[in-house]
């Protein structure tokens, strides 16, 4: 401990012996740790860290994977089941201590007259009790909370949100609120470490499941078996694994599937009942919750860690040529110490000993680049309803951890060829003093050389990806949506939650359009249930007139409930027919409007208007089409075509959540205030939200390619830079320890323009071995980044002649700076110089 001691002490006064050298090593590696650090941060909140919650490795994700009916209120119909079903598996089973069910929802809470849009957790009773959570305040729901249908009306709220809403105020327990229409008393806190068990949505409020109809009002489906709507974790018992709960779990499933094969409606081929029944249980680790955010972050979190993982074997090869140099620099003095009887092994261990102190300021330093670009990354990633994501910026032990664990690997490799090549001098003529010999060095030259070409060849490799990436987000940027976005204004809102009964939210509705038409400096005003881009989707199955289904083939195309006037105000051309009016009401014909693609996919070449299909009735094809529009992109950007149907709104018999769509002529910002108050004139207590522009949705709905080719932007140039300065540094050096061989030459008649030509040359060398490496390396790994580029081949020749002129613009300009210092040399100085 002593001798370790000794040698951090000696490696603090060699540094700081050499403020210049220390500030550029720690800076290099601050950059490269601290980009690792923050992605790292982000990878472990979202993909790797268990719940924290009682033994989390213990819980599993329920599955079924296969066919199914009925309607699904989830991300995923693989993993979203009915409350009946929840029921079966959770009193029936014999493998799990306890299973819990959670459903995602957004509510209206009111309180002292405040209306605000929250996020809903509707949860079993024994949510909390099985996975061993405690109160900050209060009580937690029980499953006494969770025993009869609207008979609990009681409420916990969540830490972020009883800080943000009501300022931490304990008095709020056993406070009453409005939730949507219902009354509510709150009963407790959330412990401030919780933030539920889907990543990426902190819940503001918890509800016991019997208290859904509350929530949902026109989306009952308490009792419904193909009503699927719940996520299923489970707790296995102890010495249970998974393959023996499988196993077990099989055999209860058969007649589960039974009874709900039972209650299925329609036409079901032998086919499908085959299929279905012989669907299996399958459980998933469950430790780190419901994966709905790992499942469109994952990719992105991974390519990002990869690259800078890059940037930080860069800044390592920087690190490691400048220890190079410094080797070559403190020759005599290592030759010295092995002559008077130090062995190689213990000068070897403070020369790594310098290098882990380097790699340890790093680690520092890295930790508040980290800091800083963790808050850049976090505040841009959207949460539900506008809500906290629930990810952190700040730093925990895990962090902290792997930040110095990595610095302690990074500083053991970047220091151990360098100090096993110093303590290799030729110990005679070092100590007569080599340096004013013509060249010297050379090895260690060459070893420079060589991590210089590394660095250019994993930088052209980060350009390229970074190249890749921008036209990627710039392809999707330009590409037409089918619909136009600019002065485009959108907000959410639910009359149902408000206990209004369906005639009234359809009166509502009407009346609500009518007004936002009415503000000054608005051209059109129309409501639609799904708002486009958003990421949401509504499918059913249909059968049309006429036309004959291919086996297995998809009959389920999206919808979208919309107002008249809807297709003006988005700007979508109608190509035939016509739009919706006011006669089209629930108890008028049943119309709609559909798309090219449906038409192409169902109707053929001839005629569409006038043609039938059904949607809702089994067997009836009774939903005139009165109308064709062009195609439109609605879940995302990167949607093929697909077929859509368009229904009026006024013939949804369930209408809820609709979406205002307002077209101004004035400047979209200037007018939000006036639709907020237009709002509260319609009813003071009906809470919107998520109130923001067509573009900003946009924006939103880029968000994971925005962020991947603004990280990629950035480590590719930041990679770049470290290339620049390491070829400046080897060129630099180079220079210095050929000085008086220039002089030699220029002294015997060798102008500056060889000189020169002489020194890039060498620079030429290095960048060309660097790019011929690179660009097989970029074609190669480029390949498995297909699903992430759009519009764009991963072999794209731009793009590699954009990264190869690039790496050889800045490789020539690191190299002319050295290049003209060693042309200007003075021939009668360089002759002395030692």
């Amino acid at each position: 401990m002593a001798a370790i001691l000794s040698d951090i002490r000696h490696s603090l006064r060699m540094l700081r012996k050499s403020p210049l050298f220390t500030a550029v090593a720690v800076a290099s590696l601050a950059l490269g740790l601290g980009a690792n650090t923050a992605i790292f941060s982000l990878l472990d909140q979202a993909l790797l860290r268990p719940l924290p919650v009682k033994k989390p490795y213990d819980l599993v994700l329920v599955t079924s994977p296969g066919v199914n009916r009925g309607s699904f209120m989830g991300d995923n119909s693989d993993r979203i089941f009915s409350r009946p079903l929840y029921m079966d598996l959770r009193d029936r089973n014999q493998v799990f201590s306890g299973v819990i069910a959670r459903a995602p929802e957004s509510a209206n809470l009111v309180y002292q007259g405040q209306s605000e849009d929250v996020n809903t957790e509707i949860v079993s009773g024994n949510f909390f009790d099985v996975l061993g959570i405690q109160p900050a305040l209060g009580r937690l729901l029980s499953p006494q909370d969770d025993l009869i249908k609207n008979a609990h009306p009681v409420v916990v709220l969540g830490y972020g949100f009883w800080t943000r809403r009501f300022g931490g105020n304990p008095g709020i327990v056993n406070q009453t609120v409005r939730v949507n229409s219902a009354l509510m008393t709150v009963i407790g806190v959330a412990p401030h470490t919780f933030f539920g068990i889907d990543v990426g949505r902190v819940p503001d409020i918890y509800v016991p499941l019997t208290m859904k109809t509350a929530i949902t009002p026109t989306r009952d489906g308490y009792d419904d078996r193909t009503f699927h709507f719940l996520h299923i974790l489970a707790r296995l018992k102890p010495g249970v694994t998974v393959q023996q709960a499988t196993a077990s779990l099989q055999v209860l499933y058969r007649p589960i599937l039974d009874a709900d094969l039972a209650v299925m409606t329609g036409n079901i081929s032998k086919r499908f009942r085959d299929r279905f029944l012989a669907k299996k249980v399958v459980l998933q680790p469950g430790y780190n919750g419901v994966p709905t955010f790992r499942e469109t972050a994952g990719t992105p979190i991974y390519i990002s860690m990869a690259m800078v993982g890059l940037v930080l074997l860069i800044a390592c090869a920087n690190v490691a040529n400048l220890l190079v140099a410094r080797g070559l620099s403190r020759q005599r003095e290592i030759a010295i110490r092995l002559a008077l009887g130090a062995s190689r092994r213990d000068v070897i261990r403070q020369l790594l000993a310098e290098s882990l102190v380097l790699a340890a300021l790093g680690g520092i330093a890295g930790l508040l680049v980290s800091l800083w670009t963790s808050t850049l990354i976090v505040g841009g990633i959207p949460g539900a309803n506008g809500a906290p994501s629930g990810l952190s910026a700040s730093l925990d032990p895990r962090t902290v951890a792997f930040t110095f664990v990595l610095a302690l690997l990074t500083g053991i490799g970047f220091g151990l060829l360098p100090a096993l090549q110093s303590t290799r001098p030729n110990v005679y003529p070092t100590l007569k003093d080599q340096g004013g010999s013509v060249i010297g060095g050379f090895g260690q030259i060459r070893s420079r050389q060589a991590l210089v070409v590394a660095q250019v060849a994993l930088s052209l490799l980060l350009l390229v990806g970074a190249g890749l990436f921008t036209r990627s987000l710039l392809n999707l940027r330009k590409l037409d949506p089918g619909f136009q976005t600019a002065n485009l204004v959108i907000f959410n809102v639910d009359a149902s939650r408000n206990g209004y009964s369906q005639p009234r939210v359809h009166q509502l509705y009407e009346e609500m359009q009518q007004r936002l038409a009415s503000v000054p400096g608005v051209a059109s005003a129309s409501l639609a249930e799904i708002v486009p881009l958003a990421g949401d989707a509504m499918s059913n199955s249909v059968k049309v007139q006429g036309y004959e289904p291919k086996t297995d083939e998809n009959m389920n195309p999206n919808f979208n409930a919309v107002s008249p006037g809807y297709f003006r105000t988005m700007g979508i051309p109608l190509l035939a027919g016509r739009g919706f009016t006011l006669q089209d009401r629930l108890n008028a014909k049943q119309v709609a409007v559909v798309n090219e693609s449906f038409v192409k996919r169902y109707l053929g070449s001839g005629n569409p208007l006038g043609r039938t299909f059904g949607y809702r009735g089994e067997g009836a094809t009774d939903v005139e089409i009165v109308g064709v529009v062009k195609d439109a992109k609605y879940t995302t950007l990167r949607d093929e075509k697909i077929n859509f149907v368009y229904f009026p709104y006024q013939q949804d018999p369930d209408l809820n959540t609709i979406s205002a769509t307002i077209r101004t002529v004035a400047p979209p910002d200037t007018l939000m205030p006036a639709l907020r108050r237009v709002m509260s004139s319609v009813d003071s207590n009906l809470a919107i939200w998520d109130l923001r522009t067509m573009e900003t949705q946009v924006n939103t709905s880029l968000f994971a390619e925005r962020v991947t080719a603004i990280l990629c932007t950035c480590f590719g140039a930041l990679a770049t830079i470290l290339a620049f300065i390491g070829l400046y540094g080897v060129m630099a050096f180079s220079v210095a320890r050929r000085t008086r061989e220039i002089g030699i030459r220029m002294a015997l008649g060798a102008g500056r323009g060889r000189v020169l030509n002489m020194v890039l040359k060498e620079v030429a060398w290095m960048c060309l071995f660097g790019v011929g490496l690179g660009v097989p390396l970029a074609v190669g790994l480029s390949r498995y980044l297909v699903s992430q580029l759009y519009g764009v081949a991963p072999t794209d020749m731009l793009t590699l002649l954009f990264a190869v002129v690039t790496m050889i613009c800045v490789s020539l300009l690191a190299g002319f700076l050295p290049a003209r210092r060693a042309s200007s040399i003075d021939p009668t100085i360089a002759l002395r110089y030692e």
